[in-house]
């Protein structure tokens, strides 16, 4: 197990992360019951990458975006608050999105979502994200893999259960994973950045859904940025249609 320059502050003390574990940021959109008639999606999504790099190219980068552009390296960064970005703004997440190497997933689902399973939307949901996971781990190969998931007293403890729920492994290394829960006001860099990956995949889902805008352009400019103009091995976006039950 490699060495350690990462360490995380929870309820149950510190956590110090293998440089070659994975991190991962989890954040949701919409309703799993799809109730907002406004907002009728519900979604998960992140950021994933390796300990040794998080500085580097996560945490850093993010941190000295906030403190050009933003008011402050410590200010709360909300995707759904940055109404009308100026230019720099603009051009500052432009770069980081596009020239940084880590991982962005989201799996969406709306309100048609045909669930014919006994399991819940979240679970199912939970259960995709973690297969977008195991792509990047499998070009990764990391030694663990920690969740820090976006603190939900609706949903919170459903996310924490499932994705706890599940054993990694590549046939040599098999190990369970670790979650984390983390408030926004914490200001834990990959949350927020999840943040940003989540809130574009549910607009965009939306957008279609209401017809918005013009059919003949239907991607979004950040769902476009976050995801397309990138290397497609960090990037994985997926809507789940339907789910039946598995066939004996």
């Amino acid at each position: 197990m490699g060495a350690s320059t990462l360490s995380l502050v929870h309820e149950k003390g510190v956590l110090n992360v293998p440089d070659d574990a994975l991190v991962v940021g989890i954040d949701e959109t919409g309703c799993e019951d799809y109730k907002d008639e406004k907002f009728p999606v519900f979604g998960l999504g992140g950021c994933a990458i390796l300990a040794r790099d998080y500085f580097r190219f996560l945490d850093g980068p993010w941190k000295d975006i906030k403190h050009r552009y933003f008011g402050g390296a410590d200010v709360q960064m909300h995707a759904s608050q940055l109404r009308h970005p100026t230019p720099d703004q603009i051009s500052a997440l432009e770069d980081f999105f596009t020239k940084l190497p880590f991982f962005r997933f989201a799996c969406m689902s709306a309100n048609s979502f045909d669930n014919e399973t006994a399991e819940t939307n979240i679970h199912l949901i939970a259960v995709s994200v973690m297969l977008q996971i195991c792509e990047f781990a499998a070009l990764a190969q990391p030694s663990q893999i920690i969740f820090i998931v976006e603190n939900s007293t609706r949903i919170g403890r459903d996310l924490v259960k499932h994705f706890s729920a599940y054993r990694y492994g590549n046939g040599e290394v098999d190990f369970a994973p670790q979650v984390l829960v983390a408030s926004k006001s914490v200001n834990v860099s990959c949350v927020e950045v999840a943040d940003f990956v989540i809130h574009p995949a549910g607009a965009q889902v939306r957008n279609r859904l209401v017809g918005f805008p013009d059919p003949m352009n239907i991607i979004r400019k950040d769902f476009d940025l976050v995801f397309h103009r990138v290397d497609r091995r960090l990037s994985s976006y997926q809507e789940i249609l339907g789910a039946k039950p598995k066939m004996a």
